[in-house]
Protein backbone atom coordinates (compact mmCIF):
# COMPACT_ATOMS: atom_id res chain seq x y z
CA UNK A 1 0.00 0.00 0.00
CA UNK A 2 1.56 2.34 -1.43
CA UNK A 3 1.65 4.62 0.11
CA UNK A 4 0.95 4.18 2.09
CA UNK A 5 -1.55 3.08 2.45
CA UNK A 6 -0.17 2.13 3.62
CA UNK A 7 -0.37 2.05 4.91
CA UNK A 8 -1.52 0.02 7.66
CA UNK A 9 -0.59 -3.39 9.48
CA UNK A 10 -4.02 -3.20 11.50
CA UNK A 11 -5.45 -6.21 8.96
CA UNK A 12 -2.98 -8.63 10.85
CA UNK A 13 -3.83 -6.93 13.90
CA UNK A 14 -7.80 -7.09 13.67
CA UNK A 15 -9.33 -8.70 17.11
CA UNK A 16 -5.86 -9.41 18.41
CA UNK A 17 -4.94 -9.00 21.83
CA UNK A 18 -1.99 -10.91 22.19
CA UNK A 19 0.00 -10.36 25.43
CA UNK A 20 4.11 -8.61 25.20
CA UNK A 21 6.28 -11.13 26.28
CA UNK A 22 8.81 -8.83 27.71
CA UNK A 23 11.55 -11.34 26.09
CA UNK A 24 11.81 -8.68 23.26
CA UNK A 25 15.05 -6.42 23.26
CA UNK A 26 13.33 -3.01 22.73
CA UNK A 27 14.75 -1.58 20.04
CA UNK A 28 15.94 -4.66 18.68
CA UNK A 29 19.06 -5.34 17.48
CA UNK A 30 18.62 -5.24 13.08
CA UNK A 31 20.66 -7.46 11.05
CA UNK A 32 20.35 -4.52 8.10
CA UNK A 33 22.48 -5.55 4.74
CA UNK A 34 22.04 -9.29 5.00
CA UNK A 35 23.76 -11.88 2.49
CA UNK A 36 21.71 -12.18 0.04
CA UNK A 37 22.32 -15.85 -1.16
CA UNK A 38 21.13 -17.80 2.46
CA UNK A 39 18.33 -14.72 3.03
CA UNK A 40 16.87 -16.01 -0.85
CA UNK A 41 17.45 -19.54 -0.05
CA UNK A 42 15.44 -18.97 3.67
CA UNK A 43 12.76 -17.28 1.59
CA UNK A 44 12.11 -19.82 -1.06
CA UNK A 45 12.51 -16.87 -3.62
CA UNK A 46 12.07 -17.37 -7.08
CA UNK A 47 12.90 -14.63 -9.32
CA UNK A 48 11.73 -14.19 -12.93
CA UNK A 49 14.18 -14.51 -15.76
CA UNK A 50 16.25 -11.22 -15.47
CA UNK A 51 15.44 -10.08 -12.11
CA UNK A 52 17.58 -9.70 -9.90
CA UNK A 53 18.38 -8.60 -5.62
CA UNK A 54 20.31 -5.84 -5.31
CA UNK A 55 20.35 -6.23 -1.30
CA UNK A 56 17.78 -7.48 1.28
CA UNK A 57 17.62 -6.30 4.72
CA UNK A 58 16.72 -7.80 8.17
CA UNK A 59 14.97 -6.75 11.22
CA UNK A 60 16.01 -7.51 15.22
CA UNK A 61 13.97 -10.36 16.78
CA UNK A 62 10.43 -10.19 16.71
CA UNK A 63 10.53 -7.02 14.64
CA UNK A 64 8.33 -7.51 11.96
CA UNK A 65 10.35 -5.11 9.98
CA UNK A 66 8.37 -3.81 7.02
CA UNK A 67 4.90 -4.01 8.36
CA UNK A 68 4.73 -0.42 6.95
CA UNK A 69 6.78 1.09 4.13
CA UNK A 70 7.16 4.46 2.56
CA UNK A 71 9.14 5.81 -0.36
CA UNK A 72 10.65 9.26 1.17
CA UNK A 73 12.76 12.09 -0.45
CA UNK A 74 16.29 11.86 -1.09
CA UNK A 75 17.51 11.77 2.60
CA UNK A 76 21.13 11.59 2.21
CA UNK A 77 21.59 13.50 -0.93
CA UNK A 78 22.97 10.96 -3.43
CA UNK A 79 20.27 11.94 -5.56
CA UNK A 80 17.92 8.69 -5.12
CA UNK A 81 14.86 9.10 -3.24
CA UNK A 82 15.04 6.59 0.01
CA UNK A 83 12.68 4.75 1.75
CA UNK A 84 11.20 4.10 5.54
CA UNK A 85 10.33 0.82 7.04
CA UNK A 86 7.81 0.12 9.86
CA UNK A 87 8.51 -2.08 12.59
CA UNK A 88 6.12 -4.15 15.44
CA UNK A 89 8.88 -4.91 18.44
CA UNK A 90 6.21 -7.69 19.50
CA UNK A 91 5.77 -11.13 19.62
CA UNK A 92 3.24 -12.92 17.45
CA UNK A 93 1.31 -9.64 16.56
CA UNK A 94 1.14 -7.71 19.79
CA UNK A 95 1.58 -4.05 19.06
CA UNK A 96 4.34 -3.31 21.11
CA UNK A 97 6.45 0.23 21.08
CA UNK A 98 7.56 -0.15 17.51
CA UNK A 99 9.62 2.18 15.65
CA UNK A 100 10.77 3.28 12.06
CA UNK A 101 14.35 2.73 10.68
CA UNK A 102 15.72 4.91 7.15
CA UNK A 103 17.53 3.64 4.41
CA UNK A 104 19.57 5.01 1.98
CA UNK A 105 17.74 3.45 -1.63
CA UNK A 106 20.95 2.91 -3.00
CA UNK A 107 23.12 1.18 -0.72
CA UNK A 108 20.73 -0.55 1.75
CA UNK A 109 22.51 1.95 4.72
CA UNK A 110 20.54 2.58 7.72
CA UNK A 111 20.60 6.26 7.58
CA UNK A 112 18.54 6.46 11.03
CA UNK A 113 15.80 5.01 13.72
CA UNK A 114 13.10 6.08 15.78
CA UNK A 115 11.07 4.60 18.82
CA UNK A 116 7.63 4.98 20.18
CA UNK A 117 6.65 3.52 23.97
CA UNK A 118 5.10 0.95 25.98
CA UNK A 119 2.27 3.70 26.70
CA UNK A 120 -0.45 1.89 24.72
CA UNK A 121 -2.88 2.05 27.83
CA UNK A 122 -2.97 -1.75 28.41
CA UNK A 123 -0.29 -3.40 30.57
CA UNK A 124 2.81 -3.71 29.10
CA UNK A 125 1.52 -2.99 25.19
CA UNK A 126 2.98 -0.35 23.32
CA UNK A 127 2.11 2.79 20.74
CA UNK A 128 2.13 0.33 17.88
CA UNK A 129 4.42 3.59 16.25
CA UNK A 130 5.39 2.74 12.59
CA UNK A 131 2.09 0.59 12.24
CA UNK A 132 1.73 4.00 9.73
CA UNK A 133 4.59 6.18 7.95
CA UNK A 134 4.00 8.48 5.07
CA UNK A 135 6.49 11.14 3.02
CA UNK A 136 6.12 14.82 4.25
CA UNK A 137 7.41 17.90 2.23
CA UNK A 138 10.58 19.71 4.34
CA UNK A 139 9.16 21.10 7.25
CA UNK A 140 11.81 22.35 8.96
CA UNK A 141 13.53 24.19 5.65
CA UNK A 142 16.62 22.25 6.13
CA UNK A 143 16.19 21.11 2.20
CA UNK A 144 15.27 17.47 2.99
CA UNK A 145 11.50 15.85 2.82
CA UNK A 146 10.36 15.02 6.42
CA UNK A 147 7.94 11.93 7.80
CA UNK A 148 5.11 11.71 9.17
CA UNK A 149 4.87 8.17 11.70
CA UNK A 150 2.01 7.20 13.47
CA UNK A 151 1.40 5.33 16.80
CA UNK A 152 -2.62 4.57 16.62
CA UNK A 153 -1.88 2.35 20.33
CA UNK A 154 -1.09 5.06 22.08
CA UNK A 155 -3.22 6.04 25.23
CA UNK A 156 -5.53 3.27 25.16
CA UNK A 157 -6.29 4.17 21.52
CA UNK A 158 -5.78 7.87 21.48
CA UNK A 159 -3.56 8.08 19.06
CA UNK A 160 -0.62 10.65 18.15
CA UNK A 161 1.57 11.45 14.84
CA UNK A 162 5.06 12.17 15.24
CA UNK A 163 6.73 14.66 12.27
CA UNK A 164 10.40 13.64 12.46
CA UNK A 165 13.63 14.98 9.81
CA UNK A 166 13.86 12.89 7.55
CA UNK A 167 17.91 14.13 7.66
CA UNK A 168 18.09 12.42 11.19
CA UNK A 169 14.53 11.61 12.90
CA UNK A 170 15.03 14.61 15.40
CA UNK A 171 10.99 15.22 16.38
CA UNK A 172 9.96 18.17 14.82
CA UNK A 173 6.34 18.18 16.12
CA UNK A 174 4.00 15.76 17.74
CA UNK A 175 -0.03 15.64 16.99
CA UNK A 176 -2.36 13.58 19.46
CA UNK A 177 -5.67 12.19 18.82
CA UNK A 178 -8.91 14.74 20.06
CA UNK A 179 -9.79 14.57 23.82
CA UNK A 180 -13.35 16.36 22.86
CA UNK A 181 -14.62 16.90 19.80
CA UNK A 182 -12.50 16.58 16.92
CA UNK A 183 -9.46 18.75 17.04
CA UNK A 184 -5.92 17.13 16.94
CA UNK A 185 -3.64 18.54 20.16
CA UNK A 186 -0.55 19.67 18.34
CA UNK A 187 2.51 20.13 20.34
CA UNK A 188 5.72 21.84 18.37
CA UNK A 189 9.40 20.83 18.54
CA UNK A 190 10.36 17.52 20.39
CA UNK A 191 8.47 18.55 23.66
CA UNK A 192 7.10 15.05 24.73
CA UNK A 193 5.13 15.89 28.24
CA UNK A 194 2.33 14.44 26.26
CA UNK A 195 3.61 10.98 25.87
CA UNK A 196 2.50 10.08 29.25
CA UNK A 197 -1.18 11.06 29.41
CA UNK A 198 -3.71 9.19 30.27
CA UNK A 199 -6.52 11.17 28.51
CA UNK A 200 -9.23 9.31 27.21
CA UNK A 201 -9.75 10.24 23.67
CA UNK A 202 -13.49 10.99 21.81
CA UNK A 203 -12.26 9.47 18.77
CA UNK A 204 -10.54 6.08 18.17
CA UNK A 205 -7.08 5.04 16.72
CA UNK A 206 -5.80 8.88 15.24
CA UNK A 207 -2.75 8.34 13.12
CA UNK A 208 -3.58 4.15 12.06
CA UNK A 209 -3.83 5.43 8.44
CA UNK A 210 -1.31 8.12 6.56
CA UNK A 211 -0.86 9.18 3.20
CA UNK A 212 1.20 11.95 1.82
CA UNK A 213 -0.60 15.19 0.13
CA UNK A 214 0.10 17.98 -2.05
CA UNK A 215 -0.01 21.18 -0.89
CA UNK A 216 -3.19 22.19 0.60
CA UNK A 217 -2.67 24.93 2.04
CA UNK A 218 -0.50 27.14 -0.19
CA UNK A 219 2.34 27.73 1.98
CA UNK A 220 4.74 25.73 -0.82
CA UNK A 221 5.27 22.55 1.65
CA UNK A 222 3.23 19.43 0.69
CA UNK A 223 0.88 18.27 3.11
CA UNK A 224 -0.64 14.96 4.80
CA UNK A 225 -3.67 13.16 5.60
CA UNK A 226 -4.54 11.16 9.14
CA UNK A 227 -7.07 8.43 9.64
CA UNK A 228 -8.10 6.68 12.42
CA UNK A 229 -10.30 3.91 13.45
CA UNK A 230 -8.70 0.56 12.44
CA UNK A 231 -10.79 -1.72 13.39
CA UNK A 232 -14.19 -1.21 11.47
CA UNK A 233 -12.89 1.57 8.83
CA UNK A 234 -15.63 3.81 9.83
CA UNK A 235 -13.83 6.80 11.64
CA UNK A 236 -12.50 9.94 10.13
CA UNK A 237 -9.99 11.49 8.33
CA UNK A 238 -7.63 14.88 8.78
CA UNK A 239 -5.89 16.79 6.23
CA UNK A 240 -3.59 18.55 8.60
CA UNK A 241 -0.90 21.41 7.16
CA UNK A 242 2.67 20.04 7.44
CA UNK A 243 4.36 23.16 8.46
CA UNK A 244 1.93 24.22 11.47
CA UNK A 245 -0.33 20.55 11.80
CA UNK A 246 -3.33 23.06 11.21
CA UNK A 247 -6.77 21.24 10.31
CA UNK A 248 -6.99 22.02 6.62
CA UNK A 249 -10.29 19.64 6.26
CA UNK A 250 -11.87 16.85 8.10
CA UNK A 251 -14.38 14.10 6.47
CA UNK A 252 -15.38 10.52 6.84
CA UNK A 253 -13.32 7.66 5.61
CA UNK A 254 -9.75 6.01 5.33
CA UNK A 255 -7.71 8.05 3.14
CA UNK A 256 -5.56 6.28 0.89
CA UNK A 257 -3.81 8.71 -1.65
CA UNK A 258 -4.22 12.17 -3.69
CA UNK A 259 -5.56 11.83 -7.12
CA UNK A 260 -6.27 14.94 -9.86
CA UNK A 261 -8.80 17.39 -9.12
CA UNK A 262 -12.34 15.85 -10.11
CA UNK A 263 -14.36 19.07 -9.43
CA UNK A 264 -12.68 21.68 -10.86
CA UNK A 265 -12.10 23.62 -7.84
CA UNK A 266 -8.44 23.76 -8.81
CA UNK A 267 -7.60 21.33 -5.52
CA UNK A 268 -6.15 17.73 -5.44
CA UNK A 269 -8.79 15.32 -4.28
CA UNK A 270 -8.62 12.55 -2.03
CA UNK A 271 -9.13 8.56 -2.79
CA UNK A 272 -9.77 6.61 0.02
CA UNK A 273 -12.46 3.78 1.20
CA UNK A 274 -15.64 4.16 3.71
CA UNK A 275 -17.25 1.54 5.48
CA UNK A 276 -20.66 1.43 4.74
CA UNK A 277 -22.65 -1.84 5.44
CA UNK A 278 -22.59 -4.80 7.55
CA UNK A 279 -22.09 -8.34 5.42
CA UNK A 280 -19.93 -11.67 5.81
CA UNK A 281 -16.60 -9.63 5.03
CA UNK A 282 -13.65 -11.18 6.90
CA UNK A 283 -12.80 -7.58 7.70
CA UNK A 284 -14.62 -6.44 10.84
CA UNK A 285 -18.29 -7.29 9.16
CA UNK A 286 -17.75 -4.23 7.21
CA UNK A 287 -17.89 -3.77 3.19
CA UNK A 288 -15.30 -1.11 2.06
CA UNK A 289 -16.70 1.10 -0.61
CA UNK A 290 -14.29 3.25 -2.95
CA UNK A 291 -14.97 7.26 -2.27
CA UNK A 292 -13.21 10.36 -3.48
CA UNK A 293 -14.07 13.65 -0.97
CA UNK A 294 -12.68 16.89 -1.89
CA UNK A 295 -9.18 18.31 -1.49
CA UNK A 296 -10.63 21.46 -0.20
CA UNK A 297 -13.00 21.20 2.50
CA UNK A 298 -13.31 16.98 2.86
CA UNK A 299 -16.88 16.39 1.60
CA UNK A 300 -18.17 13.34 -0.12
CA UNK A 301 -17.48 13.93 -4.49
CA UNK A 302 -19.03 10.21 -5.04
CA UNK A 303 -18.67 7.12 -3.96
CA UNK A 304 -17.94 4.03 -6.74
CA UNK A 305 -20.78 1.09 -6.63
CA UNK A 306 -18.43 -1.81 -6.04
CA UNK A 307 -17.46 -3.22 -2.73
CA UNK A 308 -14.20 -4.59 -1.83
CA UNK A 309 -14.16 -7.79 -0.43
CA UNK A 310 -10.28 -7.63 0.89
CA UNK A 311 -8.63 -5.39 2.78
CA UNK A 312 -7.05 -1.72 1.83
CA UNK A 313 -5.81 -1.36 -1.94
CA UNK A 314 -3.30 0.83 -2.77
CA UNK A 315 -4.77 2.98 -5.62
CA UNK A 316 -3.22 3.97 -8.95
CA UNK A 317 -3.21 5.51 -12.85
CA UNK A 318 -4.17 1.93 -14.54
CA UNK A 319 -5.59 3.85 -17.37
CA UNK A 320 -3.56 6.79 -17.84
CA UNK A 321 -6.50 9.37 -17.73
CA UNK A 322 -4.50 11.09 -14.19
CA UNK A 323 -6.92 9.65 -11.94
CA UNK A 324 -6.46 7.35 -9.44
CA UNK A 325 -8.28 3.69 -9.92
CA UNK A 326 -8.83 0.71 -7.39
CA UNK A 327 -8.08 -2.83 -7.38
CA UNK A 328 -10.75 -5.00 -6.00
CA UNK A 329 -10.71 -8.48 -5.38
CA UNK A 330 -14.17 -10.27 -5.13
CA UNK A 331 -14.66 -14.04 -4.25
CA UNK A 332 -18.41 -14.77 -6.15
CA UNK A 333 -20.05 -17.74 -7.56
CA UNK A 334 -19.96 -17.92 -11.46
CA UNK A 335 -23.40 -15.56 -12.75
CA UNK A 336 -26.35 -17.10 -14.01
CA UNK A 337 -28.55 -16.04 -17.19
CA UNK A 338 -29.77 -12.93 -15.43
CA UNK A 339 -26.08 -11.49 -14.15
CA UNK A 340 -26.83 -12.80 -10.59
CA UNK A 341 -24.34 -15.29 -8.34
CA UNK A 342 -25.50 -19.14 -8.94
CA UNK A 343 -27.26 -20.29 -6.10
CA UNK A 344 -28.39 -23.81 -4.79
CA UNK A 345 -32.26 -24.44 -5.61
CA UNK A 346 -33.92 -23.10 -2.54
CA UNK A 347 -35.05 -26.83 -2.05
CA UNK A 348 -32.09 -28.09 -1.51
CA UNK A 349 -30.89 -25.36 1.05
CA UNK A 350 -30.87 -25.96 4.83
CA UNK A 351 -34.18 -25.30 6.48
CA UNK A 352 -34.62 -21.46 7.30
CA UNK A 353 -31.21 -20.96 5.38
CA UNK A 354 -31.53 -18.75 2.12
CA UNK A 355 -30.38 -20.40 -0.91
CA UNK A 356 -26.32 -19.73 -1.03
CA UNK A 357 -23.46 -19.45 -3.36
CA UNK A 358 -22.30 -22.83 -4.96
CA UNK A 359 -18.86 -23.12 -3.09
CA UNK A 360 -17.48 -25.64 -5.30
CA UNK A 361 -17.61 -23.18 -8.36
CA UNK A 362 -16.63 -19.93 -6.41
CA UNK A 363 -14.39 -18.07 -8.73
CA UNK A 364 -11.67 -15.49 -7.50
CA UNK A 365 -11.31 -12.53 -9.40
CA UNK A 366 -9.23 -9.28 -9.44
CA UNK A 367 -11.35 -6.26 -10.63
CA UNK A 368 -9.63 -2.81 -11.54
CA UNK A 369 -12.09 -0.07 -11.30
CA UNK A 370 -12.40 3.37 -12.87
CA UNK A 371 -11.71 6.11 -10.64
CA UNK A 372 -13.96 8.16 -12.86
CA UNK A 373 -16.87 6.25 -13.11
CA UNK A 374 -16.67 2.60 -11.32
CA UNK A 375 -16.37 1.27 -14.77
CA UNK A 376 -14.42 -2.15 -14.71
CA UNK A 377 -11.41 -1.76 -16.49
CA UNK A 378 -10.00 -5.48 -16.43
CA UNK A 379 -11.18 -8.67 -14.43
CA UNK A 380 -8.57 -11.26 -13.92
CA UNK A 381 -10.20 -14.73 -12.68
CA UNK A 382 -8.34 -17.32 -10.21
CA UNK A 383 -9.00 -20.64 -9.03
CA UNK A 384 -11.25 -20.55 -6.12
CA UNK A 385 -8.77 -22.48 -4.17
CA UNK A 386 -6.14 -19.66 -4.27
CA UNK A 387 -5.84 -16.89 -1.06
CA UNK A 388 -5.61 -13.66 -2.88
CA UNK A 389 -3.67 -11.13 -0.29
CA UNK A 390 -3.84 -6.86 -1.22
CA UNK A 391 -3.67 -6.76 -4.78
CA UNK A 392 -2.45 -3.17 -5.18
CA UNK A 393 -1.65 -0.84 -8.28
CA UNK A 394 1.99 -1.09 -7.85
CA UNK A 395 3.58 1.87 -9.61
CA UNK A 396 4.82 2.16 -13.39
CA UNK A 397 7.29 -0.31 -14.09
CA UNK A 398 7.41 -0.24 -18.15
CA UNK A 399 7.35 3.10 -19.02
CA UNK A 400 3.83 3.81 -20.58
CA UNK A 401 2.09 5.90 -17.61
CA UNK A 402 0.29 3.45 -16.53
CA UNK A 403 0.48 1.52 -13.63
CA UNK A 404 0.94 -2.06 -13.34
CA UNK A 405 -0.50 -4.76 -10.64
CA UNK A 406 1.24 -6.70 -7.86
CA UNK A 407 -1.00 -9.54 -7.02
CA UNK A 408 0.04 -12.07 -4.15
CA UNK A 409 -1.24 -15.48 -4.42
CA UNK A 410 -1.20 -18.66 -2.68
CA UNK A 411 -2.48 -22.22 -2.03
CA UNK A 412 -1.86 -24.05 1.08
CA UNK A 413 0.96 -26.73 1.11
CA UNK A 414 2.40 -25.20 -2.17
CA UNK A 415 4.91 -22.57 -2.18
CA UNK A 416 3.10 -18.68 -2.54
CA UNK A 417 3.59 -16.67 -6.06
CA UNK A 418 3.30 -13.01 -6.51
CA UNK A 419 2.26 -11.87 -9.98
CA UNK A 420 3.37 -8.61 -12.10
CA UNK A 421 0.59 -7.65 -14.90
CA UNK A 422 -0.55 -5.06 -16.88
CA UNK A 423 -2.77 -2.85 -15.46
CA UNK A 424 -3.86 -1.90 -18.64
CA UNK A 425 -5.50 -5.55 -20.06
CA UNK A 426 -4.19 -7.90 -16.96
CA UNK A 427 -1.41 -9.51 -19.14
CA UNK A 428 0.99 -11.78 -17.01
CA UNK A 429 4.44 -9.91 -17.17
CA UNK A 430 6.32 -12.11 -14.76
CA UNK A 431 6.38 -14.11 -11.67
CA UNK A 432 8.28 -14.68 -8.22
CA UNK A 433 7.92 -17.60 -6.51
CA UNK A 434 7.92 -17.91 -2.22
CA UNK A 435 8.03 -19.44 0.49
CA UNK A 436 6.92 -16.80 2.03
CA UNK A 437 2.88 -16.16 3.17
CA UNK A 438 3.59 -12.18 3.34
CA UNK A 439 5.75 -11.05 0.77
CA UNK A 440 4.77 -8.08 -1.27
CA UNK A 441 1.78 -7.51 0.91
CA UNK A 442 3.80 -4.15 1.72
CA UNK A 443 6.03 -2.59 -1.30
CA UNK A 444 6.91 0.77 -3.11
CA UNK A 445 8.29 1.88 -5.97
CA UNK A 446 12.16 3.45 -6.06
CA UNK A 447 13.68 5.36 -8.49
CA UNK A 448 16.28 3.78 -11.15
CA UNK A 449 19.22 2.30 -9.07
CA UNK A 450 21.21 0.73 -11.88
CA UNK A 451 21.31 2.90 -14.55
CA UNK A 452 18.53 0.89 -17.05
CA UNK A 453 16.13 3.56 -16.96
CA UNK A 454 13.54 1.99 -15.07
CA UNK A 455 12.59 1.99 -11.79
CA UNK A 456 13.36 -0.66 -8.91
CA UNK A 457 10.54 -2.63 -6.80
CA UNK A 458 10.96 -2.86 -2.87
CA UNK A 459 9.08 -5.62 -1.70
CA UNK A 460 8.44 -6.04 2.28
CA UNK A 461 8.46 -9.65 3.97
CA UNK A 462 7.28 -8.81 7.36
CA UNK A 463 6.79 -12.23 8.46
CA UNK A 464 10.62 -13.80 7.38
CA UNK A 465 13.23 -14.96 8.96
CA UNK A 466 11.03 -16.27 12.10
CA UNK A 467 9.38 -12.72 12.24
CA UNK A 468 12.06 -10.53 12.17
CA UNK A 469 11.03 -9.16 8.86
CA UNK A 470 13.12 -8.69 5.47
CA UNK A 471 12.86 -5.94 2.58
CA UNK A 472 13.96 -6.96 -1.10
CA UNK A 473 15.50 -4.21 -3.20
CA UNK A 474 14.74 -6.31 -6.60
CA UNK A 475 15.88 -4.82 -10.29
CA UNK A 476 13.23 -6.23 -12.82
CA UNK A 477 14.10 -6.49 -16.68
Amino acid sequence: MPPSLSLAFVLGLLGSDVAWTGAIVHPPVAQDLAPTEPEAKDAGLVLPDGARVLYVLKGGEQEHLGIAVSGVGDLDGDGARDFVLGGLYGDHFAYGPGGVRAYSARTGKRLWEVHGTRNGGRPSKGDAFGAAVCSMGDVNGDGVGDVAIGGWRFASDRGFVRVVSGKDGAVLASIYGPTKGDEPVFVSGSDRSLDEAKDSSSRRGFGAFLAAASDLDGDGVADFLVGEDPLSFAGHYWALSSRSSKVLSYGWGVPLAMTADLDGDGWRDIAGVRSVEQSASPFAGEVLRPRFMSGKDGKLLHDLPWSLDVGLPQPGDVDGDGRLDFVSVTRMAPLDSEGEERTEKADLAPSGRAPVAIESERVTRVHVLSGKDGAQLVSIPYAPELVIGLADACGDLDGDGKSELLVPLGKKGEPSRIELRSGADGKLLSTFTTASGTLGHRHALLDDLTGDGRPELLLTEYEGGACRGRAWVIALR
